[in-house]
Protein backbone atom coordinates (compact mmCIF):
# COMPACT_ATOMS: atom_id res chain seq x y z
CA UNK A 1 0.00 0.00 0.00
CA UNK A 2 1.24 3.18 -0.79
CA UNK A 3 0.29 6.81 -0.46
CA UNK A 4 -2.00 8.70 -3.19
CA UNK A 5 -0.55 10.67 -5.47
CA UNK A 6 -2.71 13.64 -7.19
CA UNK A 7 -2.31 13.25 -10.80
CA UNK A 8 -3.39 16.67 -11.04
CA UNK A 9 -0.64 17.98 -8.91
CA UNK A 10 1.17 21.23 -9.99
CA UNK A 11 4.37 22.43 -8.86
CA UNK A 12 3.86 26.56 -7.50
CA UNK A 13 5.04 29.41 -9.49
CA UNK A 14 7.49 30.74 -7.13
CA UNK A 15 8.61 27.21 -6.86
CA UNK A 16 9.12 26.67 -10.45
CA UNK A 17 12.55 28.43 -12.26
CA UNK A 18 12.49 30.66 -15.02
CA UNK A 19 12.98 29.58 -19.09
CA UNK A 20 15.98 32.61 -18.52
CA UNK A 21 17.31 30.41 -15.42
CA UNK A 22 17.08 27.14 -16.89
CA UNK A 23 19.56 28.77 -20.30
CA UNK A 24 22.01 30.17 -17.69
CA UNK A 25 22.25 27.06 -15.86
CA UNK A 26 22.70 25.30 -18.77
CA UNK A 27 25.52 27.59 -20.28
CA UNK A 28 27.14 27.53 -16.80
CA UNK A 29 27.48 23.76 -16.77
CA UNK A 30 28.33 23.62 -19.63
CA UNK A 31 31.58 25.97 -19.27
CA UNK A 32 32.19 24.23 -15.86
CA UNK A 33 31.63 21.26 -17.01
CA UNK A 34 34.17 20.76 -19.39
CA UNK A 35 37.32 21.17 -17.15
CA UNK A 36 35.66 18.74 -15.21
CA UNK A 37 34.70 16.08 -16.95
CA UNK A 38 38.44 16.91 -18.57
CA UNK A 39 40.09 16.04 -15.28
CA UNK A 40 37.70 13.06 -14.77
CA UNK A 41 38.90 11.64 -18.53
CA UNK A 42 42.34 12.70 -18.12
CA UNK A 43 42.57 10.83 -14.78
CA UNK A 44 41.23 7.33 -16.77
CA UNK A 45 43.67 8.00 -18.85
CA UNK A 46 46.31 7.58 -16.58
CA UNK A 47 44.96 4.80 -14.44
CA UNK A 48 44.87 2.49 -18.02
CA UNK A 49 48.14 3.22 -18.64
CA UNK A 50 47.64 4.05 -22.18
CA UNK A 51 49.47 7.42 -21.84
CA UNK A 52 53.71 7.76 -20.85
CA UNK A 53 54.51 7.48 -18.01
CA UNK A 54 57.73 8.96 -18.33
CA UNK A 55 56.35 12.76 -18.46
CA UNK A 56 53.34 14.43 -17.61
CA UNK A 57 50.95 13.38 -19.05
CA UNK A 58 47.53 14.61 -17.61
CA UNK A 59 48.73 18.20 -16.30
CA UNK A 60 48.78 20.06 -19.53
CA UNK A 61 45.91 18.28 -21.15
CA UNK A 62 44.07 19.17 -18.44
CA UNK A 63 45.21 22.82 -18.21
CA UNK A 64 44.63 23.33 -21.42
CA UNK A 65 41.15 22.19 -21.39
CA UNK A 66 40.75 24.64 -18.77
CA UNK A 67 42.06 27.60 -20.18
CA UNK A 68 40.09 26.49 -23.71
CA UNK A 69 37.37 27.27 -21.69
CA UNK A 70 37.53 30.00 -20.11
CA UNK A 71 38.07 31.64 -23.56
CA UNK A 72 35.25 29.83 -24.90
CA UNK A 73 33.25 30.90 -22.02
CA UNK A 74 33.15 34.47 -23.24
CA UNK A 75 31.58 33.91 -26.70
CA UNK A 76 29.07 31.21 -25.02
CA UNK A 77 27.94 34.05 -22.65
CA UNK A 78 27.43 36.19 -25.07
CA UNK A 79 25.65 33.88 -27.07
CA UNK A 80 23.18 33.16 -24.34
CA UNK A 81 22.88 36.66 -23.73
CA UNK A 82 21.94 36.92 -27.48
CA UNK A 83 19.40 34.42 -27.97
CA UNK A 84 18.12 35.37 -24.48
CA UNK A 85 17.33 39.21 -26.20
CA UNK A 86 16.08 37.44 -29.24
CA UNK A 87 13.29 35.63 -26.53
CA UNK A 88 10.02 37.47 -26.25
CA UNK A 89 7.20 34.65 -25.95
CA UNK A 90 6.95 31.69 -24.63
CA UNK A 91 9.78 29.04 -24.71
CA UNK A 92 9.42 26.31 -26.59
CA UNK A 93 12.37 24.08 -28.51
CA UNK A 94 11.07 23.33 -32.26
CA UNK A 95 10.07 27.22 -32.36
CA UNK A 96 10.02 28.42 -36.18
CA UNK A 97 9.13 32.25 -36.89
CA UNK A 98 7.28 31.98 -40.42
CA UNK A 99 7.14 36.16 -40.84
CA UNK A 100 11.41 35.27 -40.28
CA UNK A 101 12.23 32.49 -42.35
CA UNK A 102 16.11 33.93 -42.74
CA UNK A 103 16.93 34.94 -39.05
CA UNK A 104 15.28 31.32 -38.87
CA UNK A 105 17.54 29.55 -40.70
CA UNK A 106 20.45 31.24 -39.50
CA UNK A 107 19.41 30.56 -36.06
CA UNK A 108 19.19 26.71 -37.05
CA UNK A 109 22.29 26.68 -39.02
CA UNK A 110 24.48 28.25 -36.11
CA UNK A 111 23.30 26.05 -33.33
CA UNK A 112 21.25 23.16 -34.59
CA UNK A 113 24.16 22.43 -37.06
CA UNK A 114 26.87 22.02 -33.90
CA UNK A 115 24.14 20.06 -31.99
CA UNK A 116 23.72 17.52 -35.04
CA UNK A 117 26.97 16.97 -35.21
CA UNK A 118 27.40 16.56 -31.58
CA UNK A 119 24.53 13.90 -31.87
CA UNK A 120 26.77 12.11 -34.75
CA UNK A 121 29.50 11.89 -32.64
CA UNK A 122 27.73 10.26 -29.65
CA UNK A 123 25.75 7.77 -32.35
CA UNK A 124 29.52 6.67 -34.54
CA UNK A 125 31.18 6.06 -30.47
CA UNK A 126 28.43 4.27 -29.66
CA UNK A 127 28.01 2.48 -33.47
CA UNK A 128 31.83 2.22 -33.50
CA UNK A 129 33.65 2.34 -30.22
CA UNK A 130 37.08 2.79 -30.21
CA UNK A 131 38.11 2.86 -25.87
CA UNK A 132 35.99 2.67 -22.91
CA UNK A 133 36.78 5.61 -21.63
CA UNK A 134 35.49 8.09 -24.43
CA UNK A 135 32.22 7.61 -22.92
CA UNK A 136 32.84 9.93 -20.07
CA UNK A 137 32.30 12.59 -22.76
CA UNK A 138 28.84 11.28 -23.13
CA UNK A 139 27.04 13.56 -20.12
CA UNK A 140 28.97 16.53 -21.31
CA UNK A 141 27.91 15.96 -24.56
CA UNK A 142 24.63 15.66 -24.26
CA UNK A 143 24.34 18.71 -22.30
CA UNK A 144 26.17 20.80 -24.71
CA UNK A 145 23.39 19.15 -27.18
CA UNK A 146 20.35 20.40 -24.84
CA UNK A 147 22.23 24.09 -24.26
CA UNK A 148 22.50 24.10 -28.32
CA UNK A 149 18.88 23.56 -28.49
CA UNK A 150 17.58 25.29 -25.83
CA UNK A 151 19.64 28.75 -26.95
CA UNK A 152 17.88 27.59 -30.64
CA UNK A 153 14.18 27.68 -29.27
CA UNK A 154 14.60 30.40 -26.88
CA UNK A 155 16.04 32.91 -29.88
CA UNK A 156 13.13 31.98 -32.05
CA UNK A 157 10.49 31.88 -29.22
CA UNK A 158 8.43 34.95 -30.40
CA UNK A 159 4.59 35.69 -29.86
CA UNK A 160 4.19 34.67 -33.23
CA UNK A 161 6.33 32.13 -33.44
CA UNK A 162 5.01 28.44 -34.99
Amino acid sequence: MGVPVGATSRISDRLRPSARALIWFLTWLVIIGHPLTSSFYWGIMLDTGVLPHDADSIGIPIFADLIGALITAVPMLGLTKLALVFKTGPFRLWSWSGCRPILSTLWSIALGGPAIYLASLIVRDVVDPKSWYDYVWFPHMAVLIVWLLVLRGAALSRDGAR
